[in-house]
């Protein structure tokens, strides 16, 4: 018989064992079948138990790695959605803000062309002076109204921009994982 770790060879009747050839010969056979010399046997006595937890313990880590990685593929996932959520959003507002300024452009246009020809009907029916104070008036009402608008759609398109890149910011961290007590 052989040693499976010290590859000696010991005769059957000199170590004590009395086996048949028919029982030797099938304990070859079978491969979950392992003799050990005495010396190599207390050695191994000692050293199996902590292999095959160690052999559990990296079956555990095995399946908790396909785990994260699955999860990872989910998020990863989740934040391409997300990605292109915050895209189209931000190309939206981009949308507003260029109709806006379009829109202000038109009426800055508008109110010159308008402007001339009502100071001076104004002033022939009303008169000079209180015709110019009416129309100072109401032109600087009306411009702090819009003046107003314009403010708070600014201050709006800022909010969503800056939200938006706290998203994407957000969405760029998701991925990071934290891994504690690797050796």
């Amino acid at each position: 018989m052989f040693c499976e770790i010290c590859d000696k060879c010991f005769h059957a009747k000199c170590v004590n064992i009395n086996i048949k050839d028919d029982a030797y010969k099938v304990m070859q056979e079978l491969v979950t079948c392992h003799w050990f010399c005495e010396s190599c046997n207390s050695k191994v006595g000692k050293i199996l138990p902590n292999l095959v937890n160690l052999h559990d313990k990296i079956c555990e880590n095995e399946k908790a790695i396909s785990k994260v990685e699955t999860e990872v593929e989910k998020i990863n996932g989740q934040v391409l959605k997300v990605k292109s959520d915050v895209s189209k959003i931000s190309n939206e507002v981009n949308n507003v803000k260029m109709e806006m300024d379009k829109h202000l452009t038109t009426f800055k246009m508008n109110w010159k062309k308008l402007k001339q020809p009502l100071n001076s009907k104004i002033t022939r029916k009303i008169g000079m002076k209180n015709g110019t104070k009416w129309l100072k008036n109401t032109c600087t009402n009306s411009f702090e109204k819009v003046a107003d608008d314009i403010q708070e759609v600014r201050t709006s398109v800022q909010e969503t921009s800056i939200q938006a890149a706290e998203q994407r910011d957000k969405e760029g961290r998701r991925n990071n994982l934290i891994i504690y007590k690797i050796q």
